[in-house]
């Protein structure tokens, strides 16, 4: 299990909307939107992370995120397309948070 401090659950927290920014598993930031769009998405997956055990844990939190903010697979596309997203996040996670 992942333990965050609280001091630097905001460093993260900016870290994890860039993270979604760069990725842009929804095409927001293609159509223009601005940088802090997926801070919601954000905000429900960050208290998550302290259940991940793997970047494979952390992809499956993600997934579930995005479902539930953006509904149906055909939106969010399939479970493979969060991998690197996962693997981006649970790197930090590892390198800098633990």
């Amino acid at each position: 299990m992942f333990t965050l401090p609280k001091d630097r659950q905001a460093e993260l927290y900016e870290q994890l909307v860039q993270i979604f920014y760069r990725h842009d598993p929804i095409g927001l930031a293609y159509l223009g939107a601005p940088s802090g769009e997926y801070e919601p998405e954000v905000g429900t997956i960050l208290p998550r992370l302290a259940g991940a055990n793997s970047a494979e844990d952390v992809t499956r939190i993600v997934y579930e995120e995005f479902g539930r903010w953006f509904g149906a697979e055909s939106t969010i596309g399939p479970q493979a397309k969060y991998s690197a997203i996962g693997d981006e996040i649970w790197s930090l996670l590892t390198a800098k948070f633990s």
